[in-house]
């Protein structure tokens, strides 16, 4: 056909995370289809791999013969000719180190494919004068990886000793290659091998020893997707490349197919515990939105989660400021709405998008229900916007011999998760309005009163935020039974402290978002009938208040502004966290700001 025809003489360029079977998968796939392709459009075949060409003969007397040439720039003069010669044909070139495609490579009568790494030096040229089109490739889901491992560990199906014993042989092999795939990633050569694996993991730990000012903007680029990929030998371990869908001239209207891994990986540990989702009705959901004007882009993410939760603590806990990190993600176009999305909820630190927020945040009422105001619009409220951030472990108990440490929650203070599959929210913090006679100054500031039976407040607020791309953000019960039981397990009194408090749940949406108009649901399903998840949704429904905004240009200036001053925040690298009251080792504990700390218990 004419758009074949299109297809087969355009050039593309296969970009893919070091590690994930590039070569033997994608590689060996578009080989076998080019081989079984029609003859009479495609007579020849070439394909460069480590250092050499073997062309492949479809028709004339030379017809299923495949030819080595061990040089590759001799098998791309071999190209050349054919191509002078009017034989059309297509190539497949494998990038290795220090062997990119040769520039004599055929730009007429052939097609040709590119598989890399994201290190532009591999491609960059070639693809610049051939006009060749991306191809991005994801690392793999968790569905996939337990695929793999299955077909690699199917002679345990041949267990003569009965299912019983063969099954718990599976299970647990599984969960090791799963504890191996949050240290370093879904690669499969670092997972499927111990040795490998170590050598990974000691290289991983070698690149975040580093303590300069250099390193720690570097680690706070990785962490929030702005690190470019460079042939340094450390960028590698450290991120992995992931496919997004963004709208042709919008580059800030992103769309992560990241998302859909997560849910995944959310979906994995539910179905160990019988808890399973149904997080593959959300991904058909998304690809139906799909716009189809939208195009191809990628974004470099942390590789595995436990990677990402060491450089959250290294980022958000030790050293942290809001000005270096602004200064560290190029935030500097009043456009930045993309840039406010990366950063999260850790917006919440600038008094000026808190202000914009407020503002702008729109009610999504209860059925029957009129407008209620936002205690962020309250100026009496302290804590309106926090003045630190302090990182918490997602755990709900500890090891053997240990146990979770209980602390007080502290009016303002920014609680962040140490990881992107906390349930229900991306951050959480508590706002007070004292009694008149307690109010003496309208700052948003808040003092380290902690909330509870010692604060004086009359009104104690919970602020949960989420950002989302998406129209909806429903939960399930089975998800808020899970954030309670977190929260009962590290924060005291919090049985009664959460019945005290009034709550207010921010959705944060881009500005490319179709708004929220609804009240977002808490489901369950008749298999969630069980105690803890019934009075979850019921709290749901009785406790929670709903606001929608969109990360409009008015806010995201809030981020120019804050990046090109000095003292937008009042938070110094080295004293504003791990400074008096820490989190998670009583009060007045020294350095950390970690909640969920396990202490071990003594013998």
């Amino acid at each position: 056909t004419a758009a074949g025809s299109i297809f087969l003489r355009r050039p593309y360029v296969v970009v893919g995370t070091p590690g994930i079977g590039k070569s033997l998968a994608v590689g060996s796939f578009v080989l076998y289809q080019l081989l079984h392709y029609d003859a009479a459009k495609i007579p020849v075949v070439a394909y460069f791999v480590e250092g050499s060409m073997y062309l492949f003969r479809k028709t004339g007397e030379q017809a299923g013969t495949v030819v080595e040439y061990t040089n590759t720039d001799q098998g791309a003069l071999v190209v050349r000719a054919l191509a002078k010669r009017h034989v059309a044909g297509y190539y497949i070139f494998d990038v290795t180190k220090g062997l990119c495609p040769p520039h004599r490579l055929p730009k007429e009568h052939w097609g040709g494919i590119v598989l890399t790494s994201p290190d532009k030096n591999n491609y960059e040229e070639w693809k610049k004068q051939r006009r060749a089109l991306y191809i991005y490739v994801n690392c793999y889901t968790p569905r996939e990886m337990k695929a793999f491992y299955a077909w690699e560990a199917r002679n345990l199906l041949r267990d003569s000793h009965g299912s019983a014993r063969r099954n718990t042989r599976l299970e647990g092999r599984w969960k090791t290659v799963k504890k191996r795939i949050d240290k370093v990633g879904p690669l499969p050569r670092h997972v499927f091998d111990a040795k490998d694996l170590q050598d990974r993991w000691n290289a991983i730990l070698a690149v975040l020893s580093g303590t300069s000012d250099a390193a720690w903007k570097y680690f706070a680029k990785v962490l929030f997707g702005k690190v470019e990929w460079r042939q340094d030998g450390t960028t590698h371990k450290l991120i992995k490349l992931v496919r997004v869908q963004s709208v042709e001239g919008d580059v800030n209207a992103e769309r992560s197919d990241e998302n859909g891994s997560e849910e995944e990986e959310e979906s994995e540990e539910e179905e160990e515990t019988g808890e399973e989702e149904e997080e593959e009705e959300e991904e058909e959901e998304e690809t139906r939105e799909a716009e189809e004007d939208e195009v191809e882009n990628s974004r470099n993410c942390p590789v595995s989660r436990e990677l990402e939760k060491r450089l959250r603590r290294q980022v958000i806990t030790e050293n942290f400021q809001m000005s270096a990190l602004l200064s560290a993600l190029g935030t500097c176009s009043i456009n930045a709405a993309a840039d406010l999305e990366r950063l999260g909820c850790l917006a919440f630190l600038i008094s000026g998008v808190v202000e914009a927020v407020a503002r702008k945040m729109k009610y999504l009422p209860r059925t029957g229900r009129r407008r209620r105001a936002s205690v962020l619009a309250d100026g009496h409220a302290r804590g309106r916007f926090p003045s630190r951030p302090r990182l918490f472990e997602y755990t709900t108990g500890g090891a053997r011999n240990t146990v979770i440490q209980k602390v007080e929650l502290e009016p303002g203070v920014l609680y962040l998760p140490n990881t992107r599959l906390f349930p229900v929210l991306d951050a959480f913090y508590v706002v007070e309005v004292q009694r008149a006679a307690a109010v003496k100054k309208k700052s948003g500031r808040a003092s380290d009163t902690p909330t509870g039976g010692q604060s004086r407040a009359k009104k104690t607020t919970f602020i949960g935020l989420q950002v989302t791309m998406q129209s909806t953000h429903d939960t399930t019960a089975s998800k808020m039974a899970s954030f309670m039981k977190y929260m009962k397990s590290n924060f005291n009194n919090w049985e009664v402290l959460k019945e005290a408090m009034e709550w207010e749940f921010i959705y944060i949406q881009h500005a490319a978002s179709t708004p929220m108009t609804r009240r977002q649901e808490c489901t369950m399903t008749a298999r969630e009938g069980n105690r803890s998840r019934q009075a979850a949704n019921n709290f749901w429904e009785r406790k929670v208040e709903q606001y929608q905004v969109q990360l409009d240009a008015e806010i995201a200036a809030q981020l120019v502004i804050a990046a090109v001053s000095s003292n937008n925040v009042d938070v110094g690298r080295g004293r504003g966290v791990g400074r008096g009251s820490v989190v998670g080792r009583g009060r007045d504990a020294g350095r950390g700001g970690v909640v969920g700390r396990a202490v071990r218990r003594p013998s």
